[in-house]
C-alpha cells in the first residue's frame, strides 16, 4: 500500500510543477494525470522584424525588407508606406525596387551619381540612445576603380560625415555600423543615414551595383 501511495505522490508532484493542485485528475488506481497543464513558455528569442536586424543588440528603430515592397520605380515622396519619410530625389527616378532588392535603375548603363535619404530618428529616440548601429543587407558589384558606394551622415558631404564606403565585388552579406551618439560625423547632430552611388564607367559597364535586401537601424543605451 505504502508504494502505491509513494507512486501518487511522485505523480501529482511532477504534474503540480506544471499544473494548479486542482487540475489533476486522480484516477481509481492509484494514478494520476495532469487535465490543464498550460504550455511551457517559449524559450527562443523571438525572430528579427528584418533580415538586417538579426543578432543586432538594442531595440529595433528601423527595419526594412524591399521583398515586402512590390517591384516599383521610386518616385519621391516614396508611394510605399513602409519608406515613409524616405527621400529618392538625387535625381529624380534613379532608384528602383525589383526582385526583392533596391537598386540603381539600369546600373549595367549607369554613369553619374545616385543616393537616398533615408527618413530621421524622432529626436525623443535620438536623445534615448547612447549609440546607434546600421545594418545592412547587400550585394555589392562595381568596377573597383571607376564604382564606388558611400554611406553619410544627414549629408553628401564625404569630408565629414563619411560612414563607410566600399567598391569592388563583395558577396552577399549582413554589415554593420555602430557608432556611438558622440562619435557621430555630424557633430552630434541627430541620425539620418544617406546612401550614394558614383559610376565613371558610362554604358556598357555590366556590372550590376549595389543590391540592397534589408536596412535597419537600432538603438543601444
Amino acid at each position: 500500500m505504502w508504494i502505491r501511495t509513494t507512486l501518487l505522490l511522485i505523480t501529482v508532484a511532477a504534474c503540480g510543477i506544471g499544473c494548479k493542485y486542482n487540475d489533476i485528475e486522480l484516477l481509481g488506481d492509484g494514478g494520476g494525470t495532469c487535465t490543464k497543464c498550460p504550455a511551457l513558455p517559449d524559450l527562443a528569442p523571438p525572430p528579427p522584424k528584418c533580415a538586417a536586424a538579426k543578432g543586432l543588440s538594442g531595440d529595433n528603430l528601423v527595419c526594412i525588407d524591399f521583398m515586402s515592397i512590390p517591384d516599383q520605380i521610386l518616385p519621391d515622396p516614396p508611394t510605399a508606406g513602409s519608406l515613409s519619410g524616405w527621400s529618392f530625389n538625387t535625381p529624380p527616378n534613379c532608384w528602383q525596387i525589383m526582385s526583392g532588392k533596391l537598386q540603381v535603375m539600369d546600373f549595367k548603363n549607369f554613369m553619374g551619381s545616385c543616393g537616398f535619404l533615408m527618413k530621421a530618428l524622432l529626436p525623443s529616440d535620438y536623445q534615448k540612445y547612447n549609440s546607434f548601429t546600421l545594418a545592412i543587407v547587400q550585394t555589392l558589384d562595381f568596377n573597383e576603380t571607376q564604382q564606388r558606394a558611400q554611406i553619410m551622415l544627414g549629408q553628401d558631404d564625404p569630408p565629414t560625415r563619411l560612414i563607410d564606403q566600399a567598391t569592388g565585388k563583395q558577396p552577399r552579406q549582413q554589415r554593420t555600423y555602430q557608432i556611438a551618439k558622440a562619435a557621430l560625423p555630424n557633430g552630434g547632430n541627430g541620425y539620418q543615414p544617406l546612401f550614394k552611388i558614383t559610376s565613371t564607367v558610362g554604358p556598357g559597364g555590366g556590372y550590376t551595383g549595389w543590391l540592397i535586401e534589408s536596412i535597419a537601424v537600432n538603438g543601444v543605451q
